[in-house]
């Protein structure tokens, strides 16, 4: 017997529970990104360390649980975001960590500031929430520019 995912934190933590769970079965992590870790990578360059997603997310909850379980103890600490930017058009602009930070960013029209407060809301409320975000996210109408991805 085979089962297989990918090569993101939860494909991870899947591959390892099922070989653990299923003596004798052979798992395989097949993932289409150089290196294994989805989002929860960071990228150096020139000195410079960059978030290929939400590191902060992981920080408690669910998937820290699961690491803890299987022995990992994830390091690190929350990132400072008080000067958090995005490059934009070649420039810098301020990344909506707060209220106030959501309002005086430029990245977002006004519709994508309303849309992404509600986002923040409903990931703040997620223990009342059923179904996937990704599934609570296709029922929003978003802009591309909320609803796109990082490159892998």
């Amino acid at each position: 017997n085979r089962g297989g995912g990918g090569g993101g934190i939860a494909g991870l933590i899947a591959a390892v529970d099922l070989a653990r769970a299923r003596a004798g079965v052979e798992v395989s992590v097949f993932e289409a990104a150089v290196e294994l870790g989805g989002r929860a990578r960071t990228q150096k360059v020139g000195g410079f360390s960059f978030n290929q997603g939400a590191h902060a997310l992981y920080a408690e909850g669910g998937f820290c649980a699961a690491l803890r379980r299987l022995g990992v103890v994830p390091s690190g600490e929350g990132p400072k975001l008080a000067h958090a930017s995005a490059m934009q058009d070649g420039r810098f602009e301020r990344l909506p960590v707060s209220l106030g930070s959501l309002a005086a960013t430029r990245l977002l029209s006004v519709s994508d500031k309303l849309a992404f407060g509600r986002i923040q809301s409903t990931i703040r409320s997620a223990d009342r929430q059923t179904g996937s975000f990704t599934d609570w996210l296709d029922t929003q109408r978003l802009s591309p520019r909320l609803r796109s991805r990082p490159a892998p």
